[in-house]
């Protein structure tokens, strides 16, 4: 039968503990650049947010995450005036690697628009679309 009245303190202080998730750990073949963008992008996601299937295309991101830095930091050194060829160039490899980077965070959901979701406060628009009644009114 169930307790009528308030509950006890020592009743209110038994709380059954969450699970605790681990976060996996950057594989060993990384390099320290590519195991702390690996970590950063594992700490900005929530708790088993990545299934171990994913694991090849995280890497995958870390790996040109880190190439995009390096070639960032290459182009710091440069100025553009003494080797505008060799700038240039660099500057379309950044581009490209960049681009592999948002494609690779895009599909993994790291970025802040893909984790978007309709009960996060996004305004669901209502009522008639646009095409809806088009031309049905009397001329």
């Amino acid at each position: 039968m169930k307790q009528r009245g308030r509950k006890g303190t020592l009743k209110l202080a038994s709380v059954t503990p969450l699970s605790v998730v681990e976060r996996p750990e950057p594989p060993e073949d990384l390099s320290e650049l590519e195991a702390r963008i690996w970590r950063e992008a594992i700490g900005g996601m929530r708790a088993a947010w990545i299934s171990p299937v994913a694991y090849a295309l995280l890497k995958g991101y870390c790996a040109q995450a880190a190439f995009a830095e390096a070639i960032a930091a290459e182009m710091r050194k440069l100025d553009y005036n003494d080797d505008p060829l060799r700038y240039n160039k660099l500057a379309k490899t950044h581009e490209r690697a960049l681009k592999t980077v948002l494609y690779a965070a895009t599909k993994l959901r790291l970025t802040p628009s893909s984790q978007r979701q309709p009960r996060d406060g996004i305004e669901v628009r209502r009522g008639p679309k646009p095409w809806e009644g088009f031309g049905d009114e009397p001329a």
